[in-house]
């Protein structure tokens, strides 16, 4: 089996990406599957991270470097043409302690049905609480609440995060995080790979519907992994690419405001 990791950086610290490789690495050394990681640097313009990626290309580590920033997805999109595989793994730089076992389980689940699509982990914050990731499908009301803080309207952002059901046992996942995704390749060339209209933000959520539209997303929570989690949604920025992005999707999936 084939399994292409894509990992696309943006001024991301050599420092993460020495860790991202060292952990490639120890999965490499005891995996039965054969793996490639991609590094994507998105026009970062970051001459420290060029020169550091330049030296890093080797029989299983590849790097592409992007003329334009063109996105989170773009960027997963031209990693997946640049090379052939069965399974084609989606991770951002702030991920670590992913393990063999890990991934064996997830490519396992991954192929077990012909119907699966995408399999996503259940992932860990750096002291070892677990994110809550395994959300319900995006509403309007949901989405303006989470960006009013934690405290708003608890007992609904309860259930919109499925903290009673969610994060035990393999179960289907309407709006999975983009941190870590598990696609079988041909589902992922089938629906054409991530929409690259969404620049930054809800390219997830978009990707999982339209995965769950003739596939089956799950969520596997023997497939973990350790995610920083940098939320910089919270700027204005921020916020200002997150209403696009919240634009775009309720335009393509319908303006679904409770």
């Amino acid at each position: 089996m084939k399994i292409v990791i894509s990992v696309v950086l943006y001024k991301t610290p050599i420092k993460t990406v020495k860790q991202l490789l060292e952990n490639f690495c120890n999965i490499t050394r005891t995996t039965y599957h054969e793996m490639h990681l991609i590094l994507v640097d998105n026009h970062s313009q970051d001459k420290a991270l060029s020169d550091f990626l330049s030296n890093c290309s080797s029989g299983t580590v590849e790097t592409i470097s992007l003329s334009h920033n063109l996105g989170f997805g773009a960027g997963h999109n031209a990693a997946f043409k640049s090379i052939q595989s069965d399974a084609f793994l989606v991770m951002n730089p702030d991920i670590s302690h992913v393990t063999k076992d890990g991934i064996d389980s997830a490519v396992d689940l991954l192929f077990s049905r012909e119907e699966i699509g995408l399999v996503v982990p259940k992932l860990y914050n750096p002291d070892g609480s677990v994110q809550h990731t395994n959300k319900r499908q995006s509403t309007i009301f949901d989405q303006a609440i989470r960006l009013i803080g934690q405290n708003a309207f608890k007992q609904r952002q309860s259930h919109f995060m499925r903290l009673d059901d969610g994060y035990e046992s393999v179960n289907r996942t309407m709006n999975a995080h983009g941190a870590m995704m598990l696609f079988k390749s041909k589902v992922f060339k089938e629906i054409g790979g991530f929409d690259e209209r969404f620049f930054l933000y809800m390219e997830d959520t978009d990707i999982t519907m339209e995965i769950n539209q003739h596939h089956l997303a799950l969520y596997d929570p023997s497939f973990t992994a350790v995610h920083e989690w940098q939320q910089n949604n919270r700027n204005l920025k921020g916020i200002r690419y997150m209403l696009q992005s919240m634009a775009k999707y309720y335009h393509k999936w319908g303006w679904k405001f409770l």
